[in-house]
């Protein structure tokens, strides 16, 4: 875990590792703030438990988080989001427009119609906001959204 911090506000990357074809990690972010505890990024399915380990290791309950961002559509990213849909009903989910309807089933990317095994176990999720290109959101004193398409 790397936390890099100011006086309100703290950015906590987690690292999960995972076996498949040889040892990996992934790093999600937790955006820490007085009023939001936003994590970005949710890794593959299966993950929830991962997550919610990690989290409790970085001083932050999975229940305190508040919102989850989506950078892009790629499975290690969203893959976990519809089972912290079921386990936390209440986090808002943000992604930008252009990957919203591929989070949320109404279009499938070629990489998930060519897919098989752990991708296909991805089911969809709903999006609460898209997120505009160089939106400014209030977290951690101000965090800009870049699209990276």
């Amino acid at each position: 875990m790397t936390v890099f911090a100011n006086d309100e506000s703290e950015i906590i990357v987690l690292r999960i590792d995972y076996e498949y074809d040889g040892a990996r990690s992934i790093y999600p972010v937790i955006l820490r703030d007085r009023d939001e505890r936003i994590l970005v990024d949710c890794g593959y399915p299966g993950f929830l438990p991962g997550l919610e380990r990690a989290s409790e290791a970085a001083c932050v309950p999975f229940g305190e988080i508040t919102g989850v961002v989506i950078t892009h559509h790629d499975i290690d990213h969203y893959g976990a989001l519809g089972e912290i849909h079921e386990k936390y009903p209440g986090v808002v989910t943000m992604s930008s427009e252009l990957d919203a309807p591929y989070i949320d089933g109404r279009k499938k990317s070629l990489r998930a119609t060519r897919a098989m095994g752990i991708l296909a176990a991805a089911r969809p999720a709903r999006i609460d906001r898209t997120l505009a290109p160089r939106e400014i959101m209030p977290w951690c004193g101000g965090t800009e959204i870049i699209p990276t398409p």
